[in-house]
């Protein structure tokens, strides 16, 4: 799948820099899944995508299943498209508008140990407010924090 092919027709589309061993990823996966939850699926469109050089798609779409990750999975080969969007490690996310162009790129939120968040400037701030919640007509809570 190109990448216009995944923004297109949509508001915006995150990019889930995705690692079957990474443990960020891991821990990260809940919250991640809830996005396909929390957003309308024409406006927002979550995807995984596999880019690391050692572990191989089969592998990473081997270890998604086994973890029940609802999200989809596509392959990077070569990693071309972390490196055009600088995409360094997992779970990196960048969210791109409906032409392509970069709107976020971080992490989910800004939760440097497990269960320790240190305010949000990560992506779920940056769509809160964007796109109503399913079934709601306004945006869904906002966090605390800088």
């Amino acid at each position: 799948m190109t990448l216009w092919e995944l923004v297109n027709g949509h508001d915006a589309t995150v990019l889930v820099f995705w690692s079957s061993t990474c443990p960020c990823v891991r821990r990260y996966q809940e919250r991640v899944d809830g996005l396909m939850d929390r957003y309308p699926a024409d406006k927002v469109r979550v995807v995984g995508i596999s880019s690391n050089a050692g572990e191989s798609y089969e592998k990473a779409l081997k270890t998604a299943r086994e973890r029940g990750v609802r999200i989809p999975i596509y392959r990077d080969d070569g990693g071309k498209l972390a490196r055009f969007l600088g995409a360094k490690s997992t779970p990196t996310m960048v969210v791109l508008g409906s032409g392509g162009e970069v709107r976020f790129f971080g992490w989910l939120d800004n939760e440097h140990l497990p269960g320790i968040r240190a305010g949000s400037r990560g992506l779920t701030r940056r769509l809160t407010g964007s796109f109503p919640g399913k079934g709601s007509s306004r945006p869904g809570p906002r966090h605390s924090g800088a």
